[in-house]
């Protein structure tokens, strides 16, 4: 367990820029995926985004974008597209009218990933997500890292349903991925999650 690590909401571009160099590393050598060819398409969200990054010291290690849709209609947040919107496909949360949150290009430089970083990241991003009214959390995740997420979120006492029976789309972004990609979902309304670090 390394002691030094802090969680930081920010919009200082270089602390952003950092953690966009992360991204690009680890989606590009763990996932296949070229981040830099479909930048412009995630670009276009950073406007309704808060950006939760981990630092040791003066060092960017990792960190998770979320992306706030506050009920508008003609929002949309990234993993969504016309013919699949959350709103439509999951009809017990009330989407139409209240706020909802996706959870984004989430990284670690893998150094860091077995010192219980994701887990306090997870917490700080429900909390985060709580603080800015967000009722609903949503993500998209390949079939191991939404069992790991799911894992994750019990241990600190929250409920990630996996989606299986929702089909996520398709998109050229993600060809290289062999697993199927599935939908995440949290309840933040009644949930309290436990900070037992």
């Amino acid at each position: 367990m390394i002691d030094n690590i802090s969680y930081e909401l920010t919009k200082d571009p270089k602390l952003i820029q950092k953690y966009y160099e992360i991204v690009k590393i680890c989606y590009w050598e763990e996932l296949g995926i070229n981040i830099i060819s479909n930048e412009s398409e995630y670009e276009k969200y950073n406007t309704q985004s808060h950006f939760l990054i981990i630092k040791t010291t003066d060092t960017v290690i990792g960190g998770t974008r979320l992306v706030v849709n506050n009920g508008h209609l003609e929002s949309r947040l990234p993993l969504e597209e016309s013919d699949f919107l959350l709103r439509n496909l999951i009809k017990e949360y009330p989407l139409y009218r209240e706020s909802y949150g996706e959870l984004c290009r989430l990284a670690i430089l893998p150094s860091f990933r077995n010192a219980g970083v994701f887990p306090k990241l997870l917490y700080h991003l429900v909390t985060l997500s709580k603080s800015f009214s967000c009722n609903y959390l949503f993500s998209i995740a390949p079939v191991s890292q939404a069992i790991l997420y799911k894992q994750t979120g019990k241990k600190i006492g929250v409920n990630i349903q996996i989606r299986t029976g929702i089909n996520v789309p398709e998109k050229k972004v993600y060809k290289s991925i062999k697993e199927r990609i599935l939908l995440l979902s949290c309840d933040l309304r009644n949930c309290s999650p436990s900070n037992i670090f």
